[in-house]
């Protein structure tokens, strides 16, 4: 799909979409839901596009979370580098594992996003 296309379904423009693509912008809140939707992404299209969109944030959005939450997530971005390498992994694995964990065997896509 041309960036064009992309833009006119989502109603955002193209100059916009390219900023986002090259890291000049931050991905607005959803955005990726958005483009899952139109492309019609497979799970293991649409979890690995999140996981590059991660990679990507230099802040994590923490607008939506209770005050317990806002604060853990403050805490644990403080102490993650003291964290050892097995924790770090277990965290990891926990995560990752959730009600939307891709099954790679079936590759399907979505009844409903993945994202929040």
């Amino acid at each position: 799909m041309r960036i064009l296309d992309l833009a006119e379904k989502i109603h955002l423009s193209s100059s916009f979409i390219s900023a986002v693509e090259i890291g000049k912008k931050p991905i607005p809140a959803g955005y990726l839901d958005s483009v899952v939707k139109v492309m019609d992404l497979t799970r293991i299209e649409a979890v690995t596009l999140l996981r590059v969109a991660d990679r990507s944030r230099t802040v994590a959005d923490v607008e939506g979370l209770q005050g317990d939450h806002r604060e853990f997530v403050a805490a644990f971005a403080r102490k993650l580098q003291d964290f050892s390498p097995d924790l770090l992994e277990e965290i990891k694995i926990q995560a990752f594992e959730s009600p939307n964990t891709v099954d790679t065997a079936s590759n399907t896509r979505s009844d409903k996003m993945i994202y929040s």
